[in-house]
């Protein structure tokens, strides 16, 4: 007989001190810090080149106008 992943009702095995957690909330308790890191990562990124970039713009034209 084939059960459903989230329906399950066999007893997990516990190991060690860990609570007994649903696939759900496994999945995001697991994969949330290193999700949260690259969406950092990301945005830093992503903001710290759109800003790098209108500086430089702002640059240029300002050497343009000297001239």
């Amino acid at each position: 007989m084939m059960l459903r992943w989230f329906g399950s009702s066999l007893p997990r095995r516990n190991q060690g001190n860990q609570p007994n957690l649903n696939p759900h909330s496994y999945f995001y308790k697991v994969l949330a810090v290193p999700l949260l890191k690259v969406g950092a990562v990301s945005l830093g990124t992503f903001y710290g080149l759109r800003y790098l970039w209108r500086y430089l713009e702002d640059d240029e034209k300002d050497n343009k106008s000297e001239k």
